[in-house]
């Protein structure tokens, strides 16, 4: 263990014999790789999901915001269009105007996201066809 790290470096380290193997080599080169970590946010909009043809979800408000922590080698590779959050209208529960939000992509190298509101309220309409 190397707690506390802050920039790269490198180790030698035996590997742990054991009865019977015979290693070769007896070690290994280990470089770890220090990578400063970073917080970025995105305003993200809100996906209806499994909603009825005949009916219309909206959710209050309709986006919300992710904040993550990413290092800094992927800080500009990520965008909004990597996340996607969405509700279920499966999850709706009748007399309950609130529902959960769901991350339901995000990027690798991403840690610690946080979503915010975590729950919006929500309505459903009647779809109204005119001819």
């Amino acid at each position: 263990e190397y707690p506390g790290l802050e920039d790269t470096f490198s180790v030698r380290l035996p590997l742990i014999s054991m009865d019977g193997v015979k290693l070769i080599p007896d070690s290994v080169n280990v470089d770890v790789f220090v990578d400063l970590f970073t917080e970025k946010s995105f305003r993200v909009p809100i996906l209806c999901e499994n909603v009825p043809n005949d009916m219309i979800m909206r959710t209050f408000p309709l986006y919300a915001n992710v904040s993550f922590n990413v290092g800094s080698s992927l800080f500009d590779d990520i965008d909004e269009d990597d996340f996607v959050l969405t509700v279920d209208y499966n999850d709706v529960v009748a007399g309950n105007n609130v529902c959960k939000v769901l991350v339901k992509t995000m990027p690798d190298g991403v840690s610690q996201l946080r979503v915010s509101p975590s729950n919006v309220e929500y309505i459903i309409e009647e779809r109204r066809y005119e001819w």
